[in-house]
Order: structure tokens, then sequence, then C-alpha cells
């Protein structure tokens, strides 16, 4: 490693940041000319929220307490705005290592970052779900996506994301079918086969299999709720087919199956995936499907370096 290297991979992290802080810093304006207009949506509920905790002098809110007792520390000290714009930039925050680990091509990774910056799931997560973004940030931070294979610590960290968004402990029954799992290719067959059933809306009618009560009431959300269609949605199987077709470049499949983190992330994938498309009956089924479309952008960031490595060391293949 030459001396220049350092200051090299440096510079690349430090330009990300800079992009960050920027991107942030126009949330932030924007955000603060619009506190007035949030309305009953994601923002304007925590705004309210917000509001209480000050009215009532503490949490009232005893679910997701590691999201609760931060915004109680901010009605303290901050105000509401700056709540939401650190979650923002935390959330993009935790995006700089992954994106700088999974790729040869710096430069490249500088652009794809700025690209990503306005992908539709992270702008979600950063901006209106809060609480599941929170806890996506904190898997970020902790390498979770990486070290998988490790059972015990990453239950742990799952655990921990939990305290964010509840609905974080869905990765647990993932890892469980992980540990299962040893044969990339099978497991992209099962997918397929779940894909099909989803184009043909085959899981809407698992909602008839559920006991009466409940069916009636998640058929009667979907009448009242007519402007969030539940069943197929071709944006949906979109994101979930990219990693695929990626895939479908042979020497990429094969630099995956050697890679043990790459073929770690692309378990995930599929299996979050799978168990998401197999939810397209029930009603924002969209919450479930982020759990594998966060990992959409450094699968294909890892594609790009793969190219990348391929096109100036032909015959060589780089395995970060």
């Amino acid at each position: 490693m030459t001396t220049a290297e350092p200051l090299k991979i440096s510079l690349v992290k430090a330009v990300m940041l800079m992009i960050v802080c920027i991107h942030t810093l126009f949330f932030y304006l924007y955000l603060s000319s619009n506190l007035g207009n949030l309305g009953l949506g994601d923002l304007g509920i925590y705004q309210i929220q917000f509001a209480n905790i000050i009215k009532y002098n503490g949490l009232q809110n005893n679910t997701d307490p590691g999201f609760y007792y931060l915004m109680m520390f901010y009605t303290k000290y901050l105000s509401f705005e700056l709540f939401v714009t650190s979650c923002f930039f935390v959330f993009y925050l935790s995006l700089i290592r992954p994106f700088y680990h999974l790729s040869e091509a710096k430069l490249l990774v500088v652009l794809l970052f700025i690209v990503m910056i306005y992908y539709p799931m992270y702008q979600s997560l950063s901006s209106l779900v809060l609480r599941q973004g929170m806890g996506f940030a904190f898997l970020m931070f902790s390498g979770f996506y990486f070290n998988s294979h490790r059972f015990l610590m990453s239950t742990l960290k799952i655990c921990l994301a939990a305290l964010f968004h509840l609905s974080l402990l869905f990765y647990v029954p993932v890892l469980v079918v992980n540990r299962m799992i040893s044969s990339l290719k099978l497991l992209v067959f099962f997918w397929c086969g779940i894909v099909m059933l989803y184009v043909l809306e085959v899981p809407n009618a698992f909602v008839e299999l559920l006991p009466g009560d409940l069916s009636s009431m998640v058929r009667a959300f979907n009448m009242v709720n007519d402007d969030y269609v539940v069943g197929f949605k071709p944006l949906f199987l979109l994101l979930s087919v990219i990693p695929f077709f990626l895939m479908l470049l042979r020497p990429y499949y094969y630099y995956v199956a050697a890679d043990k983190q790459m073929f770690e992330i692309l378990k995930i994938f599929f299996v979050a995936n799978g168990a998401g498309l197999l939810c397209s009956g029930f009603p924002y089924y969209d919450r479930v499907m982020l759990f594998s479309w966060v990992l959409v952008p450094l699968i294909f960031v890892n594609f790009c370096g793969f190219l990348y490595s391929k096109l100036h060391q032909p015959g060589k293949v780089v395995v970060s």
C-alpha cells in the first residue's frame, strides 16, 4: 500500500460525507418551510407525537422505545425539524461505509451514491417512515448485512434495531432460513416460483385461509382504503427483479458465489423479498418489501464495481 492510498480512501469518504451534508441542508430548509403543511401523513403524525411529548412532559408510547426516547431527548433540548433532519442525516450517513466497501471503483461509488440518494425507498426511510429508517441505519452501521452468517451476533443486532421499529424482528426468521440454505441457485429457483405466484396474484387467496374475523378485517380494510391496492404491482416487481437480472451475467454469479459477504447479502435479499411477495394480499405490504429493497442499491454498486474490475483487469476478479 502506497502512502497516497490512505489519502485517496479518506478523500472518497469525505466527498460522500459532504454530499450527505449538502443534501441534509436542503432537506432541513424544505422541512422548515413546510412545517405547517405536513397533514396526517407519516411526518404529520410524528409532529403530533412530538407535540404530545412536550404537552404531557413525558413519553406516552411504550412501543419502539429507542426511537421515542430519542424523540423525547429532542423535545427537551431541540426542535421537531432538527429531530427529523437528524434522522435524515443518520440514515444517509449509514450508507457511506457499505457503498464504499462493496466496490473497487471508488470514483464510480461517489457517482452512484449521488444517484442513489434519490432512490425512492431511501427517500421514504430517511424522511417518512423514520422508525424503520433508523432501524435500518443501525443495521448498516453495525455491519449486519456483511456478517449475517454470525447468527447469535446478528440476532442481537436485530433485537437492538427492533428498539426503533418492532418490524425489524422480521430479519430473525430470515436468518433462520438462511442458515438452512447453502445453494444460491436453489434459492433463486424457489424465488422465481414465488414471483410467478405473485404475478398471478395467488398470495391474495391466502387471506381467505385466515381465521374468519381476521380475514374479514383485512378485506374490509382493503375496501375502505382503495388508495392502496394490494396484490401485484409492476413497480414492486421491477425493484425485486433487479438483483436477479444482474446475476444472469454468469461471471458475476460465480463472483457472488465465491464472495462470502455478497453471498450472504444475496441470500438475505431473496429470502426477505420472497416473503414480502407472499404477503402481497395484505395492506401496506410494501413495508415488508423494504427489508429486501434496502439492499438493491448495495447489490447494484457491487455489480458496477465488478464490471469495473473486469474492464481494468481482464481475467482477474477482485473479491473484496
